[in-house]
């Protein structure tokens, strides 16, 4: 059986740990750092609002991410490549080596304590941390003041009958049925359904409704829309007696009746 040829220097990006495996003309097996093609080499910018320790983990990390995974033959050009992109992001290079090499030194021990959260807000919650550190212990997790999710809408569509409360279904005779749930209201106008479909009247007013009128009552499940939204048991009750008495409906309302 006859092998193809191998061809040399074969990459195999191996992403798990950003490294970049070569398999060099002699077939030992070296290492260096993967970067996607997409890759921009933009990170957070050294003037940006952000707490100090977050900006130096951006030169720390990839300094030392190169000095780990790099085979000796790749890391001066790695390092020269790091070098260029910090200094794009407006990072001192003789100052993010000292950062790097500092983060290899031993920390003192600390009472473990619950952390404390706070956004950064340089010259106010920096100072507080630093007090908790000192006197208390207590290590604080700073977290930027404005996040880009709070700027920007949620791309996921939110469904409007994916909540509990008072809603209504309207009926094609101009009648409507006015109900409450504490579950989603898309979830109760599924057991609704189910219940025309099984003609059972006990379990749902909308299908005793459709069962009993007869032609030209058509229950429109599309219109269907919620009037309020309400978790707590009491408010909703009260709202949904309120919604009943003002339009035209097909409820039972006789005592013990099921709504």
């Amino acid at each position: 059986m006859e092998c193809s040829p191998t061809l040399y220097p074969q990459t195999i990006p191996y992403c798990a740990d950003t490294a970049l495996v070569i398999r060099e003309h002699n077939g030992w097996l070296s290492h260096t750092v993967y970067r996607k093609p997409t890759h921009t080499d933009r990170y957070l910018r050294a003037g940006s609002h952000h707490y100090p320790a977050h900006l130096a983990s951006v030169p720390r990390t990839h300094i030392n991410r190169v000095l780990k995974l790099c085979d000796p033959d790749y890391i001066d050009v790695e390092l020269n490549h790091v070098k260029d992109v910090l200094v794009g992001n407006g990072y001192k290079w003789k100052q993010s080596w000292r950062v790097a090499n500092a983060s290899t030194r031993p920390r003192p021990e600390s009472a473990e304590r619950v952390v404390a959260y706070l956004p950064y807000v340089r010259g106010v919650t920096d100072v507080i941390g630093n007090l908790l550190r000192r006197r208390y212990s207590i290590n604080t997790i700073f977290r930027p003041l404005t996040q880009l999710r709070q700027l920007l809408r949620s791309p996921k569509d939110r469904d409007p009958l994916g909540v509990p409360g008072v809603y209504m279904v309207p009926c094609d005779c101009g009648k409507c049925y006015v109900g409450e749930t504490r579950r989603d209201v898309a979830t109760r106008l599924a057991e609704h359904i189910r219940s025309m479909k099984n003609q059972d009247v006990n379990g749902s007013a909308v299908a005793d409704h459709f069962l009993s009128s007869g032609a030209g009552h058509y229950i429109r499940f599309d219109k269907a829309k919620v009037l309020a939204r309400e978790k707590y048991f009491v408010p909703r009750k009260i709202r949904e007696a309120i919604e009943i008495s003002r339009r035209p409906n097909f409820n039972r309302t006789e005592a013990g009746a099921y709504h």
